[in-house]
């Protein structure tokens, strides 16, 4: 698997894990603060530009699961698109380690 990198997202437990091969640790900025065993890498999921966008998420959702919009549960909050900036400050202050090697 040579110019390939596993990835795997944090979890409780995960220094326990063994996968036979060298892998990064995939934090975000709501991983709790620790010490991992290997290195990390930054990650955050993103599923809308801006926060405006959530209204149309809302109403997609309502016509895919055939339901009215009241019925519709709130969606993720905190998952729009950040700039640059924004990014890595959220990452200087929970894992500033994981910014080295993105």
């Amino acid at each position: 698997m040579q110019g390939l990198a596993l990835i795997v997202p944090a979890y409780p437990g995960i220094d326990d894990l063994d996968l036979g091969k060298d892998y990064y640790i995939g934090v975000s900025p709501t991983t709790p603060l620790q010490d991992f065993s290997r290195p990390t890498l930054p990650l955050y999921t993103v599923r809308y530009f801006d926060t405006g966008d959530l209204e149309t998420l809302q109403m997609l959702r309502a016509i895919r699961e055939n339901v009215s919009l009241r019925e519709v549960g709130d969606l993720p909050s905190g998952q729009h698109f950040l700039r640059p900036e924004q990014l890595r400050d959220a990452f200087e202050k929970t894992f500033p380690e994981s910014l080295e090697k993105s």
